[in-house]
């Protein structure tokens, strides 16, 4: 069974917060929705905290090769395979509405993408995102597909 859950940045602390993603049109603000412990109690709470929609990303349903999950807007370090050499490249998980599929945006050519279920695909490991890590894309943007 599939795990959909998001990703969003705290408007006020600038924290990620991971758990489901709601919008409330009558006051234009975004939530992630997720479990929290509070301090000296034995059981969880549902919280709410309003994040950046800009930040907002869903979980794509892969983990990396140190088991964290991989999110929309994540940079990651891209360990291909092919019969005649082994390589990687740094590249940013993007949405595609042309393929309406989560895929991986090449930072040396921008021009083109490559599904991340991909068999010559060795591993994966995310070093950042997009927010919080510009530097790792050398001033490269990568907007939506």
């Amino acid at each position: 069974m599939r795990e959909i859950k998001f990703r969003g940045k705290s408007t006020k602390t600038g924290k990620w917060f991971h758990g489901s993603y709601v919008y409330d049109e009558e006051w234009n603000k975004h939530y992630i929705y997720h479990s929290s412990k509070l301090p000296d109690e034995p059981f969880y709470y549902l919280m709410r905290e309003e994040i950046d929609e800009k930040t907002v990303g869903q979980f794509i349903g892969i983990k990396d090769i140190k088991g964290h999950e991989i999110y929309e807007g994540d940079i990651i370090i891209i360990y291909y395979k092919n019969p005649t050499k082994f390589y990687q490249e740094i590249q940013a998980v993007v949405f595609s509405k042309k393929l309406i599929a989560f895929t991986i945006k090449n930072n040396c050519k921008e021009t083109e993408f490559h599904l991340l279920g991909s068999s010559w695909i060795e591993s994966r490991e995310i070093i950042g995102n997009i927010y919080d890590n510009k530097d790792l894309l050398n001033g490269r943007k990568f907007p939506e597909l």
